[in-house]
Parts: C-alpha cells; structure tokens; sequence
C-alpha cells in the first residue's frame, strides 16, 4: 500500500514524492521522498512512516520517527536502534553531559589530549559540522584556549572509531572552560548534536628569580670592589704618614 504517517505529530510529515509504484517484482525497487516540516517552537515530534505489504513473508515495514532519534523495524525483523556516537579517552567513556576534565598546565604550555568517537551502530554514520566547518568544533567562554589539533575522519564505519586531538594552552592563570560538539547522520537520519563541556586549570608561572650577572656584570663589580680597597688603602696610609 501506499506510505502514510501515523501518530501524535503525523500531520508535520507528509510524501513529497511518492513512490513510482506500489507493486514490485522480487529484487525490485522503488523510491519515494518524506518531507519534514519543523514546528514553530521546540516540541516532543513523534510519528509512525508505515507501509503496509501484501507479502505473506514479510508484512508491514514500519519507521517510527522522533527528535534525534530513529527507530526502525524491518519488515517482520527486529527493532534497531540509532544512537548516538560514544566519546571516550583514555579507555573511558564519558557520560553524555559529564564534564571532562584535562587537568592544569603553566599558562603558554600545553595539554594534549587524544578522544576516541566511537559508532556503536549497525550502519555507517557521517560526521556533520554542529558550527561553521570543522567536523569537531569548540565553542563558549574559554574557546581560545583549546584547539582541535586532529579532526577525526569525516565518515565512521558500523562499530568502528575514529580520533580527534584537543590541545589545552591556557593564556592566563585560572579556571577554564569551553565546549565541544559534534554531530552525525546515519542514512537519512540526522541526530540532535552532541556537547562536551571541557575544563582546564592555568597555573600562574613563578614569580622570576634575580638574574645571574653576566662576565662583564661580574667584572665591573670586581674592579669597583678593588677601587674601593685601594681607595680605603690610600686613607690609612695618607693617615700614617700624617702622624709622623
């Protein structure tokens, strides 16, 4: 049968193209097109794509469509999921909305930090910009101090990984914080955006100690002491002779 939605917001969705035909031979494919209106405000956005089909193996396909998030069922097969990518350093996986921290460092020196993105997915997911081009950027009120040095690959294969670099230079002593964020699409299914919130510490560089004189430095000092000497010298001998 022909594709319709279903559902508590089926009417924000509808078939902008629909498919060439509804009766398909063995290995036989067609296509169609699902357009999506946004709503005005920020909403939960829930409907149901379903095909109904007269193949005794087979029956309904059915799509289920939310924010961020797909869940789709193969035609008398099981539910797959699409998550979201998994980030972790150092082994770990970092909770979404966890903070990571990357430690303290003298302010003008630098942290490196390698990040793992993991998609734990059965298909293959693309990495799209949250902000302007990098695949991985960094936003908020410390941005300046951190610096991807590595952008990760642009496509990530089913259960593979990919790295990225964070570099951490604080450019004055205190608390720092900023944002990553990344995002990827899976087929025709784009997620929400990921955030990181990173934090870092400047530490203050020790106060400079007193410069060693130089070998002129020392030298004039010398030849000074030696004036002074010779200078008190003359006095004595000035007042011995004085006396006689």
């Amino acid at each position: 049968g022909a594709p319709s939605f279903t559902g508590a917001s089926s009417n924000q969705f509808s078939i902008k193209t629909p498919p060439a035909s509804l009766s398909l031979q063995p290995n036989e494919e067609t296509h169609f097109v699902v357009q999506y209106i946004a709503p005005a405000s920020y909403e939960d956005v829930e409907a149901t794509l379903v095909i109904n089909s007269d193949d005794p193996n087979n029956g309904a396909c059915s799509i289920k469509f939310d924010v961020g998030t797909i869940i789709a069922v193969d035609p008398g097969g099981p539910v797959a999921a699409i998550t979201d990518l998994e980030l972790s350093s150092g082994g770990a996986v970092n909770p979404s909305g966890t903070p990571i921290d990357l430690g303290a460092t003298d302010v003008g020196t630098t942290i490196t930090r390698v990040f793992t993105l993991t998609n734990p997915n059965s298909i293959s997911g693309t990495l799209i910009p949250c902000t302007g081009s990098d695949l991985v950027s960094i936003n908020g009120a410390d941005a300046a101090d951190f610096t991807i040095s590595m952008q990760p690959n642009s496509s990530i294969g089913a259960g593979s990984t990919s790295n990225f670099t964070v570099e951490f230079t604080p450019s004055s002593p205190g608390a720092k914080t900023a944002t990553i964020c990344f995002d990827a699409a899976y087929s025709f299914v784009i997620g929400g955006g990921q955030n990181f919130v990173l934090n870092g510490m400047g530490n203050a560089l020790p106060a400079a100690a007193d410069p060693i004189p130089t070998m002129s430095e020392w030298g004039l000092m010398i030849f000074g002491l030696l004036v002074l000497n010779l200078g008190v010298l003359f006095l004595y001998k000035r007042e011995e002779i004085l006396k006689y």
